[in-house]
This record gives C-alpha cells, structure tokens and sequence, in this order.
C-alpha cells in the first residue's frame, strides 16, 4: 500500500518485478467530508486519512476473496412449481463497469433438477451468457453457482435480465413476492419473465422484488484477483503525510478503539489475517491525535511489532523539523520504562535513514517540485557536503536521477527485506550502521543511519537514557574535566511545532514526560582525563555482558563553535567493577564520520531561517573491538575526549545489543 505516489509508477514496476502487488492512493486528498471539521482535536484528519487506507485495504480483501454475489435475499415468497417459462430480475449495472465470472440459483430443499440460467441484455434481448446448473447437494436458502466459460463485462448503465428456465411440477422456486437486496455497483429493477427465452416482460416489476431468485458473481476488476493477494506479507508506505496515515491505519488496525469518536470500525474483521511485516515512512508529520472524542489529551503515533524505516530529506522545505525521528526516539524508549509505550513484539528492527542534499518534494510523484519553504535564490542545502541532489530551479518534467535512487534503494531493500514469504534480510544491512551504506547509494549522497535491532528486552539491553529525573538504581556519571547537562536535542523530543500542528489546538509540550533525554557534553582541550562515564552499576559491582553482540549508543554533533571543521573524534572504553578500563579503547571514527550539524536555509513569509539537523546516528560496536576486556564484570562505559581539540555533542541511548 503506497500512499501519495513516491515515484508510484517507477517503484511499482521495480517492486513487481520481485514479486510484489502494489497499490497506490492518494491519502492526503479527497478528505472533505464537513464533519470531519466538527473534530478539532484531529485537525490535520490523521484518523480519517488511516481509514481512507483501511478502506482501500477491505477492496482488495474482497477482490482477493474471488467474485463476490450481487444479492441477498432478505425475504423469501411463496414455493411454486406451476411454469414452464422463464422467470428472474432486471438489474441496471451503475456508473463503473462489472465483470460477471458465474451465475446462480437458489437451492430450495428437495431441488435435483439441472437448470439453465442465462444472462441477457435488455436493450436489444442478446444472450451474454449461460450456465446449466445442477440442482443436487445445495444448501437450502442459498445459490448455487456455475463458473462462465470466460467472464463477462456488463456495461455501465446498462440494463441485463438474469433468469432461470423452470419446470412445470419440477424444482420448486419463490414467487414474485420474494425480496432482495444488492450491491451499490448495480439496482435490482423487479421480476422479469419469458415464454420463449427471447422476448422479455417485466410488467409488475417493483424495484427489489424478483422471481426464483437467482444471482451472479462479479468484480470490478476484469483480471480475478482471487488469492493473488498475500495479506498475511503486507507492506506500507507513505510520503509526508501519507507516512503519518500509514501508521494511522496500521495502529487503527489493531485498535481501532484508539479513534474514539464515532462507531468503532472492526477493521480486522473487513481484513480479515492482514500482517503488517514492514512500514517505510519518507519525509513523514509527526502531528498528535486525541485521547478522546472531546480534544482531551493527546497522544502519538509508534510502529512497533513491525520492521519501521524514516528516510528524512537533510535539506526538508516542508517538514521542517524532520519530525519524523521522533517515531525512531519513542521506540527505542519502550524498555525504558515509558508509561503508555508498548513493547516491540514481535521484535523488529526501527531504524532512521537521513539523506545528505535530498528535498521533500522530489520524492513526491512528480519528483520533481520544489519544497515550499525553500530558499528561491539558491539551493536551500547548507553544510559540507550536503549539495543538493535537486536543481534550483527545477527543471521541467526532469525531476533528479540522483535522488530518485536514494528512493528507490533503500524503498527496495527495505521491502525486500521484511515483506513476502522470500523475504531476504540481507537487505536490511542498507538501515543497520554495523555494514556500509551500499554504493548505488554511498556514490551519491552521504546516508547517516539511527537503528536499533528492536527495543525489545530480549534483544536490548538497556544501560544508561540519561534520565535525570528517577533515574534507575545503580546508575551515575562521572564527567572529569568536561561540562555535562541533562537536555534535549531539538528536532527529537516530541516539541510542539507551530507549523506541524496548524491549525489549532496544538499540544502543550510536557518536559516531565519528554520520551528522549540525552547528555549535552562539552570540551575545550584534549587528553586522555578528559571524559565522560556512563555508570549503570554500583561501584565495586558489574555484569557479565558475554551474551551480547554489540555497544550501541546514539550521538550527534551540536551547532557549536567548538566542533573543528573536520570531523570530530573520540575514544570509547569499557570500564570493570572496580572502576578502572578494561580492554583497548576504539575510535568513534572507525565506525561513522561525525561532522554536522547540516541542513537547509528556508523563506518564510519573507523572513529568512536557518535550521541545522542535529540528527542522532548510531554508533554500533561489536564488543570483540574492546581487545582484551574483560566481559564478565563491567560497570560502564567511558568516553574520552583526546582526540580532537574541542567538540560538543549530544549522547543518547547507550544499550547492548544480542543481535547483529
């Protein structure tokens, strides 16, 4: 499912040649219905957008369940068995043509004869089609169906007969007085009858009111679908606010109690055995919806249970804030003991993908317009290295080859990872910093990656989220010859933004319960005394930390004076229980390049901004680089400033990992 189109015609074919049935709507348009306006907790129709993508879901559940019955009986006339005529219902196809696979009959009990059931045009009395359909081993009160030799389309707004020859003193079959129901693609018009099978009556024809009954089985579709579709393997994908809506529908899915207005919509009941194995969100909103039906309270949007990828657009007109790492920093705190954020289960792997030079709009189906709020005299890109992979102005109908394939590479790899029974996760070694960004990629652009294998306890183990407030037993710090705080990065913590969550009401920002807290660190000299240490046992105590893969924290460089032009180098060293190092010390350039902040110079409303990205990278080091160290008792972690002269960070989410 691929709301508003990212290159929905080129990442479509891509997809198909793998294997993949793709589905685009447009879920940012088309949700204008007046009563909507009536709910403003939800002003950017976050819910309404989700079940617009529900929605399209339960067609292609009914496509994939095969051809479907046009009626139902609601009331059933009097037996008789007193004709040797024809006898049926005219029926008027509405606006969008039907493709008809079968035709039926009912069955009445004690019914063994064979019968013929045709299918006509009224217009002209053509025969469409026809079927003999053997009475014997019906279900009393229901159709038996005879698959077409081919299937048929009936014309929109076209008017067809659908009759049965019946028997005197044979079968017995419901009079005129029996009632109906059908489908809104066609209107049952009444009864219609013939003597001779080609000359027609439908006098006394009451809308609804037919003869025998019988039926037909149809699609909209002219290619059957039926069984085509895997929902048990589904992915989704959105762009901008499509990726928001996505996420609506995924968590209205399982919940739909968590739109509290209105009737609940049992959503897996209409999609019945839909498995969301993945969601890939490109430049999403991150905008909040209700707790209840009245605006009270509000609350955000998480992906877990499923594999979760961001791409964020480092030179974003649109989404300004790339909100939507905040999605990446509300996950990875679910064992951190958040009141209200579940656990990843079944565990998989979230992750966030920052595309050096790479604007919002040309990711849009036209990949080619300009973002809104950029700069109009020149690229818009500002920082080393972040050039732009879009032309200022753009060029008509040329869109940028360059950032199309940051798209579509990891969109591919991302699906081909974690949808589909041959699913390969190869592929998700393009989202996890522990290997090289590919090279169809790395060529282009720099990518800098956030990960987590998942939050899951079974997999995560968490040391130290820089929590000031209760913090948890046996954790501390020690910053030697540094200056440390507890903060925030902007851009990270859910901070309301004026323009995300225009109009109002927008949320009011609660520092007690912000969900991501990071360590502000700091200095102004080198040397090994230089550093900061993450405690999270008491002296003289540790764990044994064998079991684990890797040290995983997150860091970013702060818009700070003191960051060199280069790149920024420290040391990281295990520490034992009795609070001395234990092993060799690594280099954090050994496993990323952190430079930055960079970002995007913006217009708005004629004033002009600048915004820089401070966007947390993960840093993923296998606990077989500490040389050396003792694995059985560790205390903490160390991380030493003796590199690079000066330098100011942000450092968050220090965990071990037992998972590649």
């Amino acid at each position: 499912m691929v709301p508003n189109h990212l290159g929905y015609e080129y990442l479509a074919t891509q997809l198909a040649s793998h294997g993949y049935i793709v589905t685009s709507i447009n879920a940012n348009l088309g949700i204008t219905a007046a009563n909507d306006y009536d709910y403003p907790d939800d002003p950017q129709y976050i819910f309404s957008r989700g079940r617009l993508v529900l929605k399209h879901l339960e067609t292609l559940s009914k496509w994939n369940s095969g051809p479907t019955g046009l009626i139902t009986p609601i009331a059933l006339g009097t037996l008789r068995r007193n004709s040797n005529n024809w006898f049926g219902m005219k029926i008027t196809v509405g606006a969008q043509p039907i493709t008809i696979y079968s035709l039926g009959r009912i069955f009445v009990s004690g019914n063994t004869g064979t019968h013929t059931v045709k299918l006509v045009r009224a217009s002209d009395s053509v025969d469409v089609a026809s079927v003999s359909i053997p009475m014997s081993g019906g279900s009393p009160g229901q159709f038996k169906y005879v698959n077409l030799t081919s299937p048929v389309t009936l014309a929109a707004n076209t008017s067809y007969y659908v009759a049965s020859k019946e028997v005197k003193n044979g079968d017995y079959w419901y009079d005129s007085n029996t009632t109906v129901t059908s489908t809104p693609l066609a209107t049952v018009d009444g009864i219609v009858t013939s003597t001779n099978g080609t000359s027609w009556s439908t006098s006394g024809a009451i809308p609804g009111r037919v003869y025998v009954p019988v039926d037909l089985k149809y699609q909209v579709l002219s290619t059957d679908f039926t069984g085509k579709i895997d929902f048990a393997n589904a992915g989704f994908m959105g762009h901008s606010r499509g990726g928001q809506r996505v996420r609506a529908a995924y968590n209205l899915y399982r919940d739909p109690s968590i739109d509290s207005r209105g009737t609940l919509i049992p959503w897996s009941t209409k999609i019945p055995g839909m498995s969301v194995k993945g969601i890939f969100e490109i430049a999403p909103t991150d905008n909040f919806v209700p707790t209840t039906a009245a605006g009270a309270g509000s609350r955000y949007l998480n992906s877990d249970g499923t594999a979760w990828n961001v791409l964020l657009p480092m030179c974003d007109g649109d989404v300004l804030n790339l909100e939507g790492v905040r999605i990446l920093d509300r996950m990875m705190s679910y064992t951190g003991g958040n009141a209200g954020i579940p656990a990843d289960s079944p565990a998989t792997q979230k992750s966030s993908y920052t595309v050096w030079g790479a604007n919002h709009n040309f990711y849009n189906r036209e990949w080619q317009l300009l973002d809104p709020y950029l700069n109009p005299n020149g690229t818009g890109c500002i920082g080393d290295g972040n050039d732009a992979l879009f032309p200022t102005p753009p060029a008509g109908g040329s869109g940028s080859a360059n950032q199309r394939m940051t798209g579509s590479a990891s969109v591919l790899a991302f699906f081909r990872a974690n949808v589909g029974t041959g699913a390969s996760a190869n592929f998700n070694q393009n989202f996890n910093p522990r290997y090289t960004v590919p090279s169809v990629v790395s060529s282009i652009t720099r990518v800098d990656r956030g990960f987590t294998a998942s939050p899951n306890s079974a997999v995560t183990k968490v040391l130290f989220d820089f929590i000031q407030t209760n913090p948890p037993p046996g954790t501390s710090y020690i910053a030697q010859n540094t200056v440390f705080s507890y903060g925030a990065v902007p851009e990270h913590d859910y901070v309301t933004n004026p323009i995300s969550c225009s109009p109002a009401p927008c949320p009011t920002p609660n520092p007690a319960a912000q969900v991501l807290s990071v360590g502000n660190i700091t200095w102004d000299t080198v040397g090994c005394d230089r550093f900061f240490q993450a405690n999270w046992k008491d002296p003289n105590t540790g764990d044994n930390i064998n079991g684990y893969q890797t040290l995983d924290f997150r860091v970013a460089r702060r818009d700070s004076d003191l960051n060199p032009s280069g790149a920024t180098n420290f040391q990281i060293q295990l520490i034992a229980a009795n609070g001395t190092p234990t092993g060799s010390a690594v280099s954090v350039n050994k496993y990323l390049s952190l430079t930055g902040p960079v970002g995007v110079d913006l217009s708005i409303q004629g004033t002009p901004v600048t915004l820089r990205h401070p966007i947390l990278q993960t840093v993923r080091i296998p606990l077989t680089d500490f040389s050396g160290a003792n694995l059985t008792q560790v205390r903490g972690v160390r991380f030493i400033f003796s590199d690079t002269s000066s330098g100011a960070i942000y450092l968050a989410n220090i965990r071990l990992i037992n998972a590649n």
